[in-house]
């Protein structure tokens, strides 16, 4: 656990996200379809924006939240059934990537 955010992935980072001076966590997921794709997650703990990228390309982008609840956010990867869910825990959120129905 590292500044009360939990979640499964290779790697992880503290970034900045645009203008939020607020920490932000990067969770990066290396999914093995085709020849390989990278999915990014930055998601500020404290402000709630947060941002998507699918091989360098961002997807999604999400500004201020008073009160982050967390959500979820669908996409495609080669036309298979990709999902990130932000879940906001008591202290803590918990960041995951789902591909074709399976937790990366």
């Amino acid at each position: 656990t590292t500044w009360g955010i939990t979640g499964k992935c290779p790697m992880s980072s503290i970034q900045t996200l645009g203008t939020d001076r607020n920490t932000t966590m990067t969770m990066v997921w290396k999914v093995s379809i085709g020849e390989g794709h990278t999915v990014r997650l930055y998601h500020g703990f404290w402000s709630g924006r947060a941002a998507i990228e699918l091989d360098g390309e961002e997807m999604f982008r999400r500004g201020l939240k008073i009160w982050d609840t967390g959500f979820e956010h669908r996409f495609q990867i080669e036309g298979i059934a990709a999902i990130i869910r932000v879940l906001n825990r008591p202290f803590a959120f918990t960041h995951e990537l789902w591909v074709d129905g399976k937790l990366q």
